[in-house]
């Protein structure tokens, strides 16, 4: 049995506008309870990977599977993932934990997760 969380499995993305190729094919498996930093140099695709992920971008290949189940295709709401950006998008009168816990108390709210 394996302990992978997050598989992803040869993802790729070309952005039409200006035919720049943003993730060539880009794999990686993610153990449960593993720590992962991503790092790059500016337009290097760390973006581009997050939102992938996150399903707030559209793929042009391969696929992410998280906890073994296909998630490639699941909108943003059904995916359980989120992303904190670097830049002041945060409630400054709340804790770093406090906005982190934002997105599941909406989720608890909406009835997509159980207390």
């Amino acid at each position: 049995m394996s302990n992978c969380k997050l598989s992803i499995q040869s993802i790729s993305k070309q952005y039409k506008n200006n035919k720049s190729v943003a993730l060539d094919a880009v794999s990686v498996d993610v153990q449960a309870g593993e720590f992962l930093a991503i790092l790059g140099p500016s337009g290097c695709g760390k973006t581009t990977l997050l939102r992938i992920i996150a399903g707030l971008l559209p793929l042009d290949s391969g696929k992410l599977l998280l906890d073994g189940k296909d998630i490639t295709a699941l909108p943003p709401a059904k995916r359980s993932m989120g992303i904190v950006f670097q830049n002041y998008a945060l409630f400054e009168n709340m804790t770093v934990l406090e906005n982190v816990l934002v997105a599941h108390h909406m989720r608890l709210k909406a009835g997509l997760l159980s207390s």
